[in-house]
C-alpha cells in the first residue's frame, strides 16, 4: 500500500528546521563579527595611524562577513518554518474527493455501529 504523504518529507522538514537554526546562528556570529571589525576600523581611522594596506585587511574582513550575513537573511527570511510546510502538505492532500470519501466512510462506519448495537439490543431481548 502507498502511503498518502511520503515519509522522507517528515525527514526533509526536521532539516529545514535545522539549516533554519544553522543560518540564524551563523548570522548572529556574523553580525558580531562585522560590528567588531566595524569598530575597530573605526577607531584606527579615527586616530590617523593606520597604513592603507591595514585599512584594506578591515575592508576585507567586513566584505566577507556581509557575505556571510547576506545569504543568512536571505535563507532565514524564505525557508518556511516546519509548522508551515505541514499547513502546504495538508492543503496539498485534502481535496473535495478526499473529503468525500471520508465522509461516505464515515457514514458507512456510522450506520455499521448503529446496526451492532440494534443487533445486541434485540439479541437481548430475545434473551429475556
Amino acid at each position: 500500500m502507498e502511503p498518502i504523504i511520503n515519509p522522507w518529507l517528515f525527514y526533509l522538514i526536521d532539516i529545514v528546521d535545522n539549516i533554519n537554526l544553522i543560518c540564524i546562528i551563523m548570522l548572529v556570529i556574523a553580525l558580531i563579527a562585522s560590528g567588531l571589525i566595524s569598530i575597530c576600523l573605526f577607531d584606527v581611522v579615527a586616530g590617523g595611524i593606520i597604513e592603507e594596506d591595514e585599512k584594506q585587511t578591515y575592508f576585507k574582513y567586513l566584505k566577507i562577513s556581509l557575505k556571510v550575513i547576506i545569504p543568512c537573511i536571505i535563507i532565514t527570511i524564505l525557508t518556511p518554518s516546519s509548522d508551515t510546510i505541514y499547513k502546504m502538505i495538508i492543503a496539498d492532500n485534502i481535496t473535495p474527493h478526499n473529503i468525500e470519501i471520508v465522509g461516505d466512510t464515515v457514514e458507512s462506519s456510522i450506520d455499521y455501529i448503529f446496526e451492532k448495537i440494534n443487533s445486541l439490543t434485540l439479541e437481548e431481548e430475545v434473551e429475556e
